[in-house]
């Protein structure tokens, strides 16, 4: 399948009622194949009622959840004339999207902290091929991102935290807290802990972010104690007050 050339490029189908925290996957997936092909105006993002089945005239990557009996399970499907990233759950899907990036476009997982991305090419043509998550043996993976004041420096800081404590003055950016979970669902996580020092009173210390973390999904320890969280994106503020 040729995803895109010189002149044209290939549009990214939604089917069915997409969340937004996939809607920001395809987003990120669109932004990729822009940077890859220098086409910034391409890759077109449209939404259709139906599957990939009842496929457009053209060629499409199509994204489509069908739930299934594993949880966070994908398959992306490459053909002559189409790509088919299905996800069996919201997180799924957006692994499913993200790996087509890794394996299909060769575009690291880690790049936004390593800032390693590939050359920019002008065409693109895919094999029929197909790929499948993998059997996980871990059902919970993750990050604990701890001494994060260590990442305060690395932008202007976010914000000052309220804490009596001498040390973790002041809360990491927004920008890069971003990186670090993106990051972490292209490597197909699905739980974060935030913080060493958590105080969801602090509207500094809970900073917007990508990532919308579930208060029907987390465990939360004794307050000023880590927070385990199951990663779910979204650019809207954190479910807290």
């Amino acid at each position: 399948m040729k995803v895109f050339d010189k002149k044209q490029s290939t549009a990214i189908v939604l089917c069915g009622n997409p969340t937004a925290e996939i809607r920001l996957a395809v987003k990120d997936l669109q932004q990729n194949l822009r940077d890859l092909s220098g086409l910034q105006e391409g890759f077109e993002v449209l939404e259709a009622e139906c599957g990939p089945d009842a496929a457009l005239a053209e060629s499409a990557i199509y994204v489509q959840t069908v739930p299934g009996k594993m949880t966070e399970a994908y398959e992306v499907c490459v053909d002559d004339k189409n790509v088919v990233i299905t996800g069996t759950d919201m997180l799924g899907t957006i692994y499913g999207v993200y790996a087509f990036a890794t394996k299909c476009l060769g575009i690291s997982p880690t790049y936004r902290v390593t800032d390693v991305f590939p050359d920019q090419t002008e065409e693109l043509e895919l094999p029929p091929q197909t790929i499948c998550a993998p059997e996980r043996a871990v059902r919970f993976r993750g990050w604990f991102i701890n001494d994060e004041d260590l990442l305060s420096e690395f932008k202007i800081s976010g914000g000052k935290r309220v804490i009596d404590y001498p040390f973790y003055q002041d809360v990491m950016d927004t920008e890069v807290l971003d990186m670090i979970l993106e990051t972490a669902l292209r490597l197909e996580m699905n739980l974060i802990i935030p913080a060493s020092f958590l105080n969801i009173g602090n509207p500094q210390g809970m900073p917007k972010t990508k990532f919308i973390l579930c208060a029907k999904t987390f465990s939360l320890t004794a307050w000023k104690k880590p927070v385990c969280l199951p990663l779910m994106p979204e650019r809207l503020p954190m479910l807290f007050p």
